[in-house]
């Protein structure tokens, strides 16, 4: 049976590949951004135009930490001396130091809150999290009637400086073993215990068996923990972590492998009262499983990956690392999960397992080095190379603005808020300028109501009184979207987390939200009657249909989380009533057991 059921594991290849900063052809010329006097040492941006930077504008400006609210500047050391090292935290905060102690600077306002110190924030956490963990005392063993944690009785935060929501690690040991039980919190002390749920596909001698839970034989096959998972990178409802785990098969020790695991921060199931993750996917990186090229690719993604030195981020599923050498050159490595036969060890056969698979390699050499490189809080990558600064697609570096050409400092919010800037010229950069907007109050031209097309080609839709919208607009019945600049936008948006569609050829309807069924270069994706992509299940005309987290059409057989296993037909289209590969599937889709 196990062997049929290799069919229905949904096993993954991480697909590798890397681009440089090779100018691409845009489909709308570079916007040239102001050049703008100023010495500054380090900076922020956020959204809005807003930006914080230690430093100084003009000869009269007393040197220190500043923020700009997207028009003008604000001197923030009248009553506190403050260290700047442009540290990210949470999802909108950076961190500035005084008297020794952290503490977190508010990029919407401005606002440095001193009544709690980040240690103070971990502090509160932690406690609330000893609270909640003691409640589930048949898992977790407590000393004297307390939670104790491992490393110190500490937990420690995941993914330091970068936006996002703010995680913390934690080890306790178990009430029935010597076994460190591991798992991750939330800053409202919310955890998930990251020590049951494997999902782990294992080869073995002539098939590969899932593995559902961690120290639990199944089919000959059992994996265990071989350290603390560690998180390299998160998305809006995920977590990814390198999980090592030692592999016993048939009672017999048989190395150590490397999975990314893929785990869900909302709470599911408990076990023993303590909440396991609503779900968990399971990614095979390990070198040492396989042969000729597949080995000698698998090889490098692993050390992609665990390098710490590299930049990880996920964005609609796909993983992205980029790289910047010690002589300067940029890499970024895109690594997605689908399903790929690989060569067994032994030369003998294929099976399916979970592997990293590196596809290409190139570079460019910036000046300035990992100054000249940003990652923004969507996770997309930027770089600043003599006067031009570009933004990684998911394919290839684009040219997105021009700039000063000894500018190599760089530091990027979104596409519509950066800042950019050299010390030792004290020349700095900002989309928005003087008048917030991109350009001086003396070069404004008289415009137009209605639809205008840029210089660059771009078009935008003036307001009657001359400023450009911004956001959604609705022409007729026609949605369009513009960004902060007011230009209107096409492709693929994602608007305050929310993934839509906006035509981008020059049909007649050029922008337009797009709604219903879509393909974009071979892949298809529902876009719902108000334009958000659809994830989950989709009932189109009587017809269901299961669409991935990163929006695409699923087909081949799915686990659901439910526990149930459907078929999708090469169409999309659910199959019922019917046998497929020897299953047999109800009149709700479901295999019947």
């Amino acid at each position: 049976m196990i062997k049929r059921m290799n069919k229905l594991t949904a096993l993954m290849v991480a697909a590798t590949a890397v681009a440089s900063i090779v100018p691409a052809v845009s489909a709308s010329a570079a916007a040239k951004l102001e050049v703008q006097e100023g010495n500054i040492d380090a900076a922020v941006a956020y959204g809005d135009g807003k930006y914080v930077y230690d430093g100084y504008l003009t000869d009269d400006d007393e040197s220190g930490l500043y923020f700009n609210n997207g028009t003008k500047d604000s001197f923030l050391e009248n009553d506190e001396d403050y260290e700047f090292g442009s540290e990210k935290y949470g999802t909108k905060y950076t961190i500035v130091e005084n008297d020794g102690e952290d503490y977190l600077l508010d990029l919407s306002s401005g606002k440095v809150l001193d009544d709690e110190s980040i240690e103070d924030l971990r502090n509160n956490v932690e406690l609330k999290l000893r609270t909640t963990l003691k409640k589930a005392d048949d898992r977790y063993a407590t000393v004297n009637n307390k939670i104790v944690f491992e490393n110190n009785d500490e937990i420690a935060q995941v993914l330091g400086n970068q936006f996002g929501d703010v995680w913390y690690s934690y080890g306790v040991k178990s009430a029935d073993s010597d076994k460190t039980l591991y798992g991750f919190a939330n800053e409202s002390g919310k955890y998930i215990d990251a020590s049951a749920l494997a999902n782990m596909t294992v080869s073995t001698t002539d098939s590969a068996v899932r593995v559902t839970e961690f120290d639990k034989e199944k089919n000959d096959a059992m994996v265990s923990l071989a350290e603390a998972p560690k998180v390299i990178a998160q998305d809006s409802s995920y977590l990814y972590a390198i999980t090592k785990v030692n592999v016993t098969i048939a009672g017999e020790a048989d190395g150590t492998r490397t999975y990314i695991q893929k785990i869900s921060k909302a709470q599911g199931d408990t076990k023993d009262g303590a909440y396991m993750p609503k779900s968990v996917d399971s990614y095979e990186i390990s070198s040492n499983f396989y042969i000729d090229k597949d080995n000698d690719d698998t090889a490098k993604a692993e050390e992609l990956l665990l390098d710490e030195n590299n930049m990880v981020r996920v964005i609609k599923d796909t993983i992205y690392v980029t790289t910047v050498s010690e002589d300067g050159k940029v890499y970024v490595n895109t690594i997605k999960l689908k399903k790929e036969k690989v060569t067994k060890n032994d030369g003998t056969k294929k099976l399916d397992v979970y592997v990293a698979v590196k596809d290409q390699d190139d570079d460019e050499k910036i000046e300035g080095g990992a100054n000249a490189v940003s990652i923004d809080a969507e996770g997309n990558t930027w770089a600043v190379n003599k006067g031009k600064i570009y933004k990684f697609n998911g394919t290839e570096f684009v040219e997105v603005y021009t700039c000063d050409r000894t500018i190599d400092h760089l530091d990027v919010y979104d596409e519509n808020n950066l800042i950019a800037w050299n010390k030792e010229n004290e020349v700095f950069a900002t989309v928005q300028t003087k008048d917030g907007n991109g350009t001086d109050e003396g070069d404004k031209e008289e415009t137009k109501a209605g639809w205008v097309t840029n210089a660059d080609g771009t078009w935008s839709y003036n307001k009657a009184d001359g400023t450009k919208t911004t956001g959604w607009l609705l022409d007729g019945s026609t949605w369009y979207y513009f960004n902060a600049n007011g230009v209107m936008q096409t492709g693929w948006v994602n608007v305050n987390g929310t993934w839509y569609y906006l035509n981008p050829v020059s049909n007649g309807y050029k922008g337009a939200m797009q709604t219903g069924w879509l393909n974009d270069n071979g892949t298809w994706y529902y876009l719902q009657s108000n334009g958000a992509m659809k994830t989950g299940w989709l009932n189109d005309n009587g017809t269901w249909y299961y669409l991935n987290s990163n929006g695409s059409m699923k087909t081949g057989w799915l686990l659901d989380t439910d526990g149930n296993w459907y078929y999708l037909q090469s169409n999309g289209a659910m199959a019922k009533n019917t046998t497929v590969d020897g299953y047999k599937l109800g009149s709700n889709g479901a295999w019947i057991r």
